[in-house]
């Protein structure tokens, strides 16, 4: 059997963070001072006011709601020695939003080029696919990072049967929240000039419940020294291994399950974005059976 006991951490692991709250509600405040020595991804503009207190933190500012420049920048933080200790997304809404204008542009620029009058009738799937598609290799990549991932949303109402509102929710990806350890909703009570959190997910057994919202009190429930720790960076498959392993794929050494099964295991839809030694691990298996065959003939 490969099931072993574990043996527990003696310090808490990288902290996933997700918190949605009302505009004004000090979202964006509350991460630059919880999380110091952050890349922080800006996509709406919204810390063009606090430019100080990035650089009293010792962060660094990425201001952009494009894919390509989002996914470039974690993976430089995934794969490169630096002194950061956490990332930020600020607010994930607006990048959620930025990525279904982008494809539906595309999607009737498309139509338009076949001559169709009406592309959202065929919308439909292969749209939402493209658009959860690269939603989920920023979200691969922030699990990936050994860095404390900090997020933020806008809130908007959630709604039961008959279109009764029945409280807030955050405003973006559907299943967004599985992937943060704590999730918490900010709110401020009618009449009280005061920040509260309610606890809505914990994985860390450190948060529960509703308690008055501040960056010190927030930080006597969670070790510091996990916040501060050190990064250490991922070396990613070569263009060789790539090459390698899509050759050795192309000869059928195995079902498209098990190749399934390695990719999930991986954390990875794309044999590039493996990290190397876990593709090694691959290709030498498919040596294997390559090997195996050969015996066999």
């Amino acid at each position: 059997m490969k099931a072993k006991t574990p043996e527990p951490s003696k310090t808490h692991p990288r902290l996933k963070f997700f918190l949605y709250a009302p505009s004004g509600w000090g979202k964006t405040t509350s991460l630059i001072r919880l999380f110091p020595q952050a890349v922080i991804i800006d996509t709406e503009g919204g810390c063009d006011h606090y430019l100080s207190d990035i650089k009293d933190a010792g962060s660094a500012l990425l201001q952009s709601n494009d894919v390509g420049e989002i996914t470039q920048e974690l993976t430089d933080l995934l794969t490169t020695k630096h002194s950061f200790r956490s990332v930020i997304l600020d607010p994930v809404t607006i990048f959620y939003q930025s990525l279904q204008e982008k494809w539906r542009l595309v999607f009737a620029e498309d139509f338009e080029r076949r001559g169709k009058t009406s592309p959202t009738e065929d919308y439909g799937f292969p749209l939402w696919d493209r658009i959860k598609k690269e939603h989920k290799r920023i979200n691969r990549l922030l699990t990936d990072l050994d860095l404390n991932v900090a997020m933020t949303a806008h809130e908007r109402p959630e709604y039961g049967e008959d279109m009764k509102k029945i409280g807030s929710t955050y405003d973006g990806l559907r299943g967004l929240d599985y992937l943060f350890d704590v999730v918490v909703h900010g709110f401020t009570p009618k009449k009280q000039p005061i920040r509260m959190a309610e606890v809505i997910k914990d994985r860390t057994g450190h948060f529960e419940g509703v308690f008055k919202w501040s960056v010190a009190g927030f930080r006597e429930k969670w070790d510091a020294k996990a916040l501060e720790r050190e990064a250490i960076p991922v070396s990613l498959a070569t263009p060789e291994q790539v090459t390698e392993v899509k050759y050795l794929v192309d000869l059928k050494l195995c079902t498209d399950s098990w190749l399934a099964a390695c990719k999930t295991k991986a954390n990875a839809e794309e044999w590039s974005e493996f990290p190397a030694d876990k593709l090694q691990k691959v290709i030498d298996s498919l040596k294997k059976k390559l090997e195996a065959k050969k015996k066999g003939e």
